[in-house]
């Protein structure tokens, strides 16, 4: 959990030491100490809290993420829940081991409900990156020969896949809009990696 204060100008004020690492609590509820006060020069201001969910101390992928809760008062246990559930990243391999263009991912029912699904695959140690997306009863996806796309393939060599699964408000696939498709726009959103290898 990361906190930060929300000015009434839409702006952020950074506090130092405030994050905090705790076991998921039952009550799906967090408690915030030693916060300053919105009072005086704060009043009117909100604080903002970024929650992951994750497993084991390096908090390593896959994680499910609330990227913003406010509140306005401390002293309350602030609720902490639809979180989008943890996504598991499949990416199908040839008899020799290199990437063969599929992609699969599969969730638990537990949880909000995913909106939308989105890949990231990046080669070249993110220097050409590709992202797919599909609405969330597309459970896996083949893409066409990217070597045939002019100045559009990938590099050979290691390949990352990231998946993650977007929660977002009064959301239509149908009515899809581009600022849909930027995490920013998600209010809440799970991820998981995998590694491959890419040959033409």
């Amino acid at each position: 959990m990361s906190v930060a204060v929300q000015t009434s100008d839409q702006g952020f004020l950074l506090l130092p030491n405030l994050s905090l690492e705790a076991p998921v609590p039952g009550s799906s509820s967090l408690s915030l100490v030693g916060l300053p006060a919105l009072v005086r020069g704060l009043e009117g201001s909100e604080y903002a809290i970024s929650v992951r969910a994750v497993s084991g101390a390096a908090a390593n992928l896959p994680q499910s993420v609330l990227p913003l809760i406010t509140a306005r008062e401390a002293s309350q246990p602030i609720p902490v829940r639809s979180f989008v559930p943890v996504p598991t990243l499949s990416v199908g391999t040839t008899p020799q081991g290199t990437w063969n263009r599929s992609l699969a991912v599969s969730w638990t029912d537990r949880g909000r409900s995913v909106d939308l699904v989105q890949y990231s695959i990046s080669s070249g140690s993110g220097l050409i990156n590709w992202t797919v997306t599909t609405p969330p009863d597309v459970l896996s996806v083949d893409l066409p020969d990217l070597s045939r796309l002019p100045q559009g393939d990938l590099l050979p060599g290691a390949l990352d896949v990231l998946v993650s699964l977007a929660g977002l408000e009064d959301f239509d696939y149908a009515k899809l809009d581009l600022r849909e498709l930027r995490r920013q726009a998600w209010q809440a959103f799970a991820l998981d990696v995998a590694p491959s290898l890419y040959e033409r």
